[in-house]
């Protein structure tokens, strides 16, 4: 998780599980990721295997699901 610190990937992360908060962008200076990018940090976050992850990757729906 290196490459995405701070506001960034918090905001990806509140994207991906359609969780509050999610939509809109963030404050300068930040920049809100590519859709690349966020598609690695999902691909990313559900090959890690956690339960807490895989049941908000669901709930999500489609596209989020591994």
């Amino acid at each position: 998780m290196e490459q995405w610190r701070g506001a960034r990937w918090q905001k990806m992360a509140l994207k991906v599980f359609k969780l509050s908060g999610g939509e809109g962008g963030l404050r300068k200076p930040y920049l809100m990721p590519s859709d690349d990018e966020v598609e690695r940090f999902t691909t990313g976050l559900l090959a890690l295997g956690l339960a807490e992850i895989d049941e908000l990757g669901r709930a999500a729906g489609p596209g989020q699901q591994r």
